[in-house]
């Protein structure tokens, strides 16, 4: 079965594209931390977020059973499919983690049984409980209180970009905005 290529997040869109200033791809030439902004007491966001540990482990350890990195792959998958989880208010927390490990299985190639694993304190090998705590907590004392929030060089922006051409004002306005000593001319030699 062929699968269907979802087109690019307008962020992953971006960071694919070339910066002219250095000829490398964005991605190439800044750093991009990602924060997720977990909110216990709402079960149906909560569900998605205790996936991110497995995620940012299948990056930074790879195996025979997961080769590639899928993080930006489940990100763009949680940003299509938000309005879906957001609107699950009133299905039960067991119904819906059902519901969202057989749908990202799907989608990112994986089986269900090895993400329900995550939902379970004996068997989840990414202590995903616990980091995705400590994600909402470093946001609530970073006073973020929704979501999408970016910040450059930590500074809260006021107007988050939503495509990739808005991330590139932002991107030259800092650029242009840095000090850079003048150029020398002959008579300074």
């Amino acid at each position: 079965m062929q699968r269907l290529r979802r087109p690019p997040s307008e962020f992953a869109k971006f960071l694919d594209s070339t910066w002219n200033v250095t000829n490398t791809k964005v991605s190439e030439a800044i750093k991009v931390t990602y924060t997720f902004l977990p909110l216990p007491y709402h079960h149906e966001v909560w569900i998605p977020h205790l996936l991110v540990p497995f995620f940012i482990d299948e990056c930074q350890f790879p195996s025979e059973a997961h080769p590639k990195c899928q993080f930006i792959d489940y990100m763009n998958y949680c940003f299509e499919n938000m309005d879906a989880i957001l609107g699950a208010k009133d299905t039960s927390m067991n119904a819906l983690i059902l519901q969202w490990t057989s749908q990202v299985a799907n989608a990112l190639t994986l089986t269900q049984a090895e993400l329900l694993t995550v939902y379970n304190s004996a068997y989840d090998t990414h202590d995903s409980e616990d980091r995705v705590r400590l994600m909402y907590k470093y946001n609530a004392h970073h006073h973020i209180s929704g979501t999408p929030f970016g910040f450059v060089n930590g500074v809260l922006l006021e107007n988050f970009p939503s495509t990739a051409a808005q991330w590139t004002d932002v991107l030259f306005s800092v650029y242009n905005s840095q000090y850079r000593p003048p150029k020398a001319v002959a008579q300074d030699l």
